[in-house]
């Protein structure tokens, strides 16, 4: 039986603020971050230095 982490809510918290990042930041971040209190908190955004390269072929498709 799996256990639920996030709730949905959180889930799409989490990545509002993974959007908002990307966008203040002009692309792809590698984002850590923490739920305290039921508050999304950003611990560190850093741009995205590898792609696995399933990733890469399928955007070029």
């Amino acid at each position: 039986m799996q256990r639920q982490i996030l709730s949905i809510e959180q889930a799409e918290e989490v990545a509002r603020v993974a959007l908002r990042i990307e966008a203040l930041l002009g692309g792809g971040q590698d984002i850590e971050w923490a739920i305290a209190n039921g508050q999304v908190w950003v611990l560190q955004a850093r741009p995205i230095t590898a792609v696995p390269t399933t990733c890469t072929t399928e955007r070029r498709r």
